[in-house]
């Protein structure tokens, strides 16, 4: 199962700040692009910690299962804070800066998906499977989303990261 979410904004409304841009290489795009991820990564961490503690989309615990993670945490996916802090953000675009994320660069766009090696500290498997697991929900383990559509606010400020960026290179040029 292939788990990601794509960050595509309409760059049309940007076309005199995307000729900037054309001209300065693809440092700016670049910088850009850091800017989208660390948006986003921040964004999805904190939707994860709000569905993690009960106040967002996530189903609750079910009983047999609070019962065994009493002693430890309340929250759900919270054990080893490893599901969570793959989604830190982290100013890079490397494929895999934590275990179990995968940042895939485009020309103009970006791409965070579960994927990679790194094995889970409690889950005898990967990260990215274990997230995957509860990402889409398989058999017993209800679907938990931890990759979600960026919501509209977090696309404006993404476009307007185009503009500010845009502007500090024609600043420079």
């Amino acid at each position: 199962m292939n788990v990601k979410v794509r960050l595509k904004i309409d760059l049309k409304p940007l076309e005199r700040y995307i000729n900037i841009l054309s001209k300065a290489g693809q440092e700016g795009w670049n910088q850009i692009m850091i800017k989208w991820v660390v948006r986003y990564k921040k964004f999805a961490q904190a939707q994860f910690r709000k569905n993690s503690s009960g106040g967002g989309i996530w189903p609750p615990l079910k009983e047999p299962i609070r019962k065994r993670v009493k002693k430890r945490s309340h929250k759900i996916l919270i054990d080893s804070e490893t599901l969570v802090s793959m989604l830190d953000p982290i100013p890079t675009l490397d494929k895999n800066p934590r275990p179990g994320l995968l940042t895939t660069r485009f020309k103009n766009s970006v791409r965070i998906g579960f994927g990679g090696s790194g094995k889970h500290p409690y889950f005898n498997g990967s990260v990215a499977r274990l997230a995957t697991i509860h990402h889409a929900g398989i058999g017993n383990v209800p679907s938990r989303p931890i990759l979600i559509d960026p919501t509209d606010e977090l696309t404006r400020q993404m476009a307007n990261d185009v503009r500010t960026v845009a502007n500090q290179i024609k600043r420079n040029l």
